[in-house]
């Protein structure tokens, strides 16, 4: 009886400990991931051979398709370590699209390792979606408008 009060109590003692706040002094805002919010579920598929890319961050990348010149913002599901410092990317689909969820993945080749990171969703971006894209992981300045620029907006001059 005593072995397993004892083992209730360990477990609820690493239970607490698991949900506390990292120690004092660390920038939590480091971090933190930055999610960022498109319409849509991010159920979209990439169509087309894939041409181009744009890192953003540890989680997420823009893929540039040849298809009528398409971009898709691509977020993975988890963490893909080596995804910032990859020379070269390959994709694994099972029907000649990509597409989120898991199904697919984006596949980092590094020597002997491979580094699999299965594609969480997949948004397809619309005119002027990639700069608030960038924007958003500070890989594009936010221009600031003059005040008399703002005000001839305004009034339409």
């Amino acid at each position: 009886m005593n072995i397993r009060l004892l083992t209730a109590a360990l477990v609820c003692s690493l239970l607490v400990g698991a949900c506390t706040t990292a120690a004092p002094g660390v920038d939590e805002a480091r971090f933190a991931r930055k999610t960022l919010e498109l319409p849509g579920k991010g159920a979209d598929c990439v169509f087309g051979s894939v041409r181009d890319y744009t890192v953003l961050d540890d989680h997420a990348l823009i893929l540039y398709t040849s298809a009528r010149s398409r971009a898709y913002y691509v977020e993975v599901a988890g963490v893909c370590h080596g995804l910032r410092t990859a020379f070269q990317l390959g994709f694994e689909d099972r029907d000649e699209r990509l597409c989120g969820f898991g199904m697919d993945a984006i596949i980092i080749p590094d020597g002997s390792f491979t580094e699999r990171c299965p594609i969480g969703r997949i948004h397809k971006l619309e005119d002027g979606d990639i700069n608030m894209v960038l924007e958003h992981y500070g890989r594009a300045r936010v221009k600031k408008k003059s005040p008399e620029s703002a005000a001839q907006e305004d009034t339409g001059t």
